[in-house]
């Protein structure tokens, strides 16, 4: 057994082992994303309606109850940004998969030209072929998973800060208007 043998052989259970790493770091980090948004959405949008603003401090209220203050914005926001931060990070993982299995196969193929009989050729076609499928099926399922759970909620939270953005400003605009008349 050469060293494309045993480079060829390794890739799989790396492959497995990495992406069950991303997989299970993808769903906490949904199960974050989800309390964050569900704070975020409380904390900041409150009881749906009109809005109104307080002339002195601008605070945005409702029903004559302060929605948030601009400040209460900003730890939300924070913490958001952390776990984005971090989940860049390991997103970019993701396409290390079929670079994986290509590498696989690029040493299977290599094995193969030095294989001495029909057994060991077969091996490495297996090796180099197997590779491949199992780096594309990671990337594949992780992309699903990343898309569907992840990205997702981000969009949700990006929406739900855009929105109460857009309320602060709109109030902002009126006093400044009345201050103006």
């Amino acid at each position: 057994m050469n060293l494309f043998d045993i480079i060829g052989k390794a890739i799989n259970p790396i492959i497995a082992v990495l992406g069950a790493g991303v997989l299970i770091y993808l769903v906490y980090v949904s199960r974050q994303l989800t309390e964050l948004r569900d704070k975020t959405a409380e904390q900041l949008q409150g009881n749906r309606g009109r809005v109104y603003r307080n002339q002195k401090t601008l605070d945005l209220k409702q029903r004559e109850t302060a929605i948030a203050k601009r400040e209460d914005t900003y730890p939300l926001r924070k913490t958001f940004d952390e776990i984005c931060a971090k989940y860049l990070a390991v997103a970019q993982l993701i396409p290390v998969f079929p670079l994986l299995g290509i590498l696989g196969t690029v040493a299977g193929l290599i094995a193969q030209v030095n294989a001495q009989d029909a057994s060991q050729i077969y091996a490495s076609l297996d090796t180099a072929l197997s590779t491949t499928f199992w780096g594309l099926v990671a990337v594949i399922v992780l992309k699903f998973v990343e898309a569907l759970l992840v990205q997702r909620k981000i969009n949700d939270i990006e929406t739900i800060f855009n929105d109460y953005d857009i309320k602060y400003q709109d109030a902002v605009s009126i006093r400044d208007s009345e201050e103006e008349a």
